[in-house]
């Protein structure tokens, strides 16, 4: 999610860096890339990964009625009164860029006309809700199976390695079915989903759901190759190159390698955080925690702080960096005072309360 916000801040939403500086177009624009070719595809393998684990603990039902509650409920919510003020902070964004805003929108025509309204950065969550249900659907049907056939059951449970091939094939499809000469996946901003890119999605969605063993860890074998997280590393660096080179000279070769850098990209941060993250940490844990917040509210600030920094007499590189720093400090100071132990924190995260040592703390102020 935060790498989601640092990719925002790149984009030029603003004209907060000229054009005409090819060094910042095309640096921003390889970050930009990059970041795009593994950020949601990781997103998305770990939330297939959590999902089966809570449906394994749960069931189908009590994973829908979680699901809803943290990804659909909030997903509701952020339409009605995030995409609002998306809209303010671009319009206050091209003022301060002293740039003419275009006329406001009438929100509540297009909350009501729901199919035609653009969901922004917010399209995530409804797709992993639609991943959800879909899941839910196909545990349900393999329950069936299971009561009719027991050994047809018992033989599509030993098929894991095949299901896993055809969903990493089932991606390279899906990229090669994309429009555009992008890198990366295309974007969905509508209710009614492209259905190319939900598929995309899907793949890496499904391998997560698929790696989750009933106890709720990661596959041994996946726990042996990321172990390897510096070769893998390099060998994402090195994959990236050709797939950015090749994209305006041959589109379908660099999509070979788009897939091939984003699966390997994941195994190389699999590995990292399985390194580096797999102790708990309090500051990790608040830090997962503010991230949704993060996200979701990020957008409308990133505007604005393009916009004010624009006139300012500094590098492009410095003005990333400060939109980036203002929008996370803001944020982060936000979630914690005013979010974290509210309903909206327990809404996005569940109930939190505050540790003994820190009310000691603040009754001994």
């Amino acid at each position: 999610m935060l790498l989601g916000i640092f990719l925002h801040a790149c984009t030029r939403f603003m004209p907060y860096y000229d054009t005409d500086n090819a060094v910042a177009r095309t640096s921003l624009g390889v970050i930009i890339m990059v970041l795009h070719g593994f950020r949601m595809p990781l997103f998305f393998l770990i939330s297939g990964f959590f999902t089966a684990m809570l449906w394994h603990k749960r069931g189908a039902l009590s994973l829908l009625r979680h699901r809803a509650k943290r990804v659909l409920l909030p997903f509701a919510l952020s339409v009605i009164f995030v995409v609002p003020f998306i809209g303010w902070g671009f319009s206050t964004g091209q003022r301060l860029s002293g740039q003419t805003p275009g006329p406001r929108p009438d929100y509540l025509s297009k909350i009501l006309h729901i199919f035609d309204l653009k969901l922004t950065h917010l399209w995530f969550l409804w797709m992993l809700w639609v991943l959800v249900c879909l899941f839910a659907i196909a545990v349900s049907i393999g329950y069936l199976i299971k009561r009719i056939s027991p050994s047809v059951a018992a033989w599509l449970g030993r098929q894991r390695g095949p299901f896993i091939a055809v969903m990493v094939a089932a991606t390279l499809a899906g990229q090669y079915a994309m429009t555009g000469s992008s890198f990366g996946a295309g974007y969905t901003e509508k209710i009614l989903l492209d259905p190319t890119v939900l598929g995309y999605y899907a793949g890496f969605f499904a391998v997560g759901a698929a790696l989750c063993l009933p106890h709720g860890t990661l596959h041994p074998q996946v726990l042996r190759v990321t172990q390897h997280w510096v070769t893998l590393s390099i060998a994402a660096l090195v994959l990236v190159v050709p797939a950015l080179w090749l994209v305006g000279p041959s589109l379908n070769a660099s999509r070979v390698f788009q897939v091939a850098f984003a699966w390997v990209a994941i195994l190389a941060l699999l590995g990292v955080f399985r390194r580096f993250f797999s102790t708990s940490r309090p500051w990790v844990r608040w830090l997962s925690d503010a991230s949704y917040w993060l996200y979701v509210m990020h957008l409308p600030l990133v505007f604005v702080f393009q916009g004010l920094v624009t006139d300012w007499p500094l590098p492009f590189y410095v003005k990333t960096a400060l939109i980036f720093v203002f929008t996370l400090t803001l944020l982060l100071l936000s979630y914690q005072y005013a979010v974290r132990y509210t309903p909206i924190g327990t809404l996005l995260n569940g109930k939190r309360t505050r540790t003994k040592k820190r009310n000691a703390r603040f009754a001994a102020v």
